[in-house]
C-alpha cells in the first residue's frame, strides 16, 4: 500500500498537480507559485543557453511588463470612485491596453 502511495505521489510531483494542489489551499486558489517558478526556470535556461546580455534583455522587458498593469491599477483607484464597476473595470482595460500598446511599440523600436 507504501508504495503505491508513493508512486501516485511521484506522479503527482512529476505532472505538477501536488504543487498546484498546495498553492490553492495556501491562498485560496491561483497558479501564482507555479507561474513564478515557470519564471525563474525560463530566466535560468535564457541565462544558461544565451548570452548574459539576452538574459538583462528579458530582465528589463519583464520590468517594462510591470508598468501597465500599474497603470491600470491607478485608473482603476480613480475611475471606481465615479462610476459603476463594470464601467471602472472596462476602462481600467482600456488603459492597460493603451499602456501595453504604447510600451510594446517603443520596445520593439529601441530593440526590434
Amino acid at each position: 500500500m507504501d508504495s503505491q502511495h508513493s508512486a501516485v505521489r511521484r506522479r503527482e510531483i512529476e505532472d505538477g498537480s501536488a504543487y498546484k494542489g498546495a498553492d490553492r489551499r495556501a491562498d485560496g486558489g491561483g497558479d501564482r507559485l507555479i507561474v513564478e517558478n515557470q519564471k525563474l526556470l525560463y530566466r535560468y535556461i535564457v541565462g544558461t543557453e544565451r548570452s548574459i546580455e539576452a538574459l538583462r534583455t528579458t530582465i528589463i522587458f519583464g520590468l517594462w511588463a510591470v508598468i501597465p498593469y500599474m497603470v491600470y491599477l491607478i485608473a482603476l483607484y480613480f475611475l471606481v470612485g465615479s462610476m459603476k464597476l463594470p464601467y471602472a473595470l472596462l476602462g481600467g482595460v482600456l488603459c492597460w491596453t493603451l499602456a501595453a500598446w504604447l510600451l510594446i511599440s517603443l520596445w520593439t523600436r529601441f530593440h526590434g
